[in-house]
């Protein structure tokens, strides 16, 4: 990649990687305890064993992926964003798109979802961002953010080693850079 002005790169926090992955092994053996002896009872819910088959199987599926994109991340040697005079460079997590020009970003905001912070980048284009991703589920999740958030497109503070406050300071500054040029 050309130097491009005010280039910055925000690296992978592998500490953090490592910190989820082992939230993510815990949750895959309750998942796997769930479906050996699940915890019945005499009455409500709690006393079906498919209730506790179904939570244990979704479980252990959603944090085997999670761990596998935890993984594949902390041996990542490229940055997670890079943020330049030309867009953002998302290599924060396995939904990663690359490359995003600041003239096709509409917006930057934060979000919070299950106590994660998130920065939402909304483009003009989402189904390009969408159709990048390579695999069927990853398209699926890709459409499912779009759908329930306004874009494809979401960065984990938790993958990077900046705080979500910076770097939210960062790309916005950025953008307002970008936009002041346009002028």
């Amino acid at each position: 990649m050309m130097p491009t002005e005010n280039r910055i790169e925000i690296p992978l926090s592998r500490k953090k990687m490592f910190s989820m992955g082992i939230g993510s092994l815990l949750f895959i053996a309750c998942g796997t305890w769930f479906i050996v002896n699940p915890p019945l009872s005499e009455d409500g819910i709690s006393s079906y064993p498919a209730f506790f088959y179904t939570l244990g199987a979704v479980s252990m599926l959603f944090f085997s992926i999670a761990i596998i994109g935890f993984y594949r991340k902390m041996f990542d040697k490229k940055p997670g964003l890079v943020v330049d005079s030309t867009g953002i460079t998302d290599n924060s997590s396995l939904l990663s798109v690359g490359h995003i020009p600041w003239e096709e970003v509409k917006k930057i905001a934060g979000n919070k979802v299950s106590g994660q912070d998130f920065l939402l980048i909304e483009v003009e284009d989402p189904v390009k961002y969408i159709d990048l991703q390579k695999s069927t589920l990853k398209r699926k999740i890709a459409a499912l953010n779009h759908k329930n958030y306004g874009s494809p497109i979401y960065i984990p503070a938790s993958t990077l080693e900046w705080s979500f406050d910076k770097v939210r300071f960062t790309l916005l500054e950025h953008f307002r850079q970008y936009q002041s040029r346009q002028l």
